[in-house]
């Protein structure tokens, strides 16, 4: 009767549910992690919802090509969460704008010789956008770095200062293995900056005080990633999933609004939680910018589909997946590799 009543025939497509590894999807699970007290809501960035996801970073773009990407296949599907960053990385690299930020208790101080009162340039805040716009950087003969970069350099060193010049170590103060200080001499006029080591660092002055920040780095709130139907999830619960870093921050970060995606230099793509708000008349103390750190897939990602790898392109065969199983005997560890064929070449030699 209703073919022909001339309505339109419908089409019944079925696919399988999309799974991801090291969370949970279940409502009555992720309520459990919000009455507990364990997340800061239904928006956390460590939940698989979409509140969640958007607050760590993810744009609708991002999403939507994801999504497209994967078809409707019915076969089970467990995806790594490094495939959905990689496609939102494809988005925002290009438009992103470049800003530094500096571990505040690891900071260093990097004193330059022959370096005049501090002054301000414009930069680029994209090296391969220059759509994106200009910044002012300040220059000042005391600048800061990371301590992770200063305990590889040494007296003698040609250390390249992005966006300002070369500079000559000149010595070091040293207390054990860390560094407290480091004397340097501007070298202006030596232009070869292939060889040189190359540093992100923040310019001391009076006129621009650096911006105070927390930088919010998240992990997966599941450690196993695959949960089994015998499995008690909270077994495998991350209690140690959220860790903050108070940083100095440049200070064009002061006008960054709620929801802007920026990168700090060798730290990654990061998005404005909360803003900063200057100093109060009535607290005397400035509010942070709060940045959750965004992940950034650089390497392939790969899908488990039913329990056996397939590769990112899809084309041609599924690659075979090599997995290395470890034991250990009489304190001794013997690495041994094991090659999971698929099913498809196992169904062949059969079949001849």
């Amino acid at each position: 009767p209703l073919f022909r009543s001339g309505l339109r025939k419908p089409y019944i497509w079925e696919y399988s549910r999309l799974n991801l590894q090291n969370t949970v999807l279940s409502k009555r699970k992720l309520t459990w992690f919000v009455d507990e007290g364990m997340v800061d809501g239904w928006d956390d960035p460590r939940f698989p919802t979409v509140r969640g996801i958007l607050r760590r970073g993810m744009t609708v773009e991002g999403l939507r090509q994801f999504i497209a990407a994967q078809g409707s296949s019915k076969a089970t599907v467990v995806m790594e969460w490094d495939k959905i960053w990689a496609f939102n990385r494809k988005v925002i690299d290009p438009v992103s704008p470049r800003y530094t930020a500096i571990d505040k208790a690891d900071a260093v101080p990097f004193l330059l010789s022959g370096a005049s009162e501090p002054f301000c340039k414009e930069v680029a805040k994209h090296p391969k956008n220059p759509d994106v716009g200009t910044k002012p950087t300040w220059c000042s003969p005391t600048v800061w770095i990371e301590q992770v970069d200063a305990v590889l350099l040494k007296e003698g060193d040609v250390v390249t200062l992005i966006n300002w010049g070369n500079t000559v170590i000149e010595s070091m103060t040293k207390d054990g293995d860390k560094v407290k200080s480091i004397n340097a001499k501007l070298d202006l006029e030596n232009k070869n900056f292939r060889d040189s080591i190359k540093l992100t660092w923040l310019g001391e002055t009076d006129e621009a005080a650096f911006i105070p920040c927390k930088c919010i780095y998240y992990e997966h709130i599941i450690t196993k990633p695959v949960l089994t139907k015998d499995d008690d999830f909270k077994k495998y619960v991350n209690r140690n999933s959220k860790r903050e870093v108070d940083s100095l921050g440049d200070p064009c970060l002061a006008s960054l609004k709620k929801g802007d995606i920026v990168q700090l230099q060798r730290k990654g793509f990061f998005i404005c939680d909360r803003p900063h708000v200057p100093v109060s008349i009535h607290t005397s103390v400035a509010a942070p910018c709060y940045l959750i750190a965004i992940p950034d897939s650089k390497s392939a990602p790969t899908t488990t589909t039913s329990g056996a790898a397939t590769s990112e392109k899809g084309k041609g065969r599924p690659k075979t997946e090599k997995k290395k199983v470890c034991w250990q005997l009489d304190c001794s560890k013997f690495e041994i590799y094991c090659v999971r064929r698929s099913k498809k070449s196992k169904l062949g030699r059969e079949r001849g």
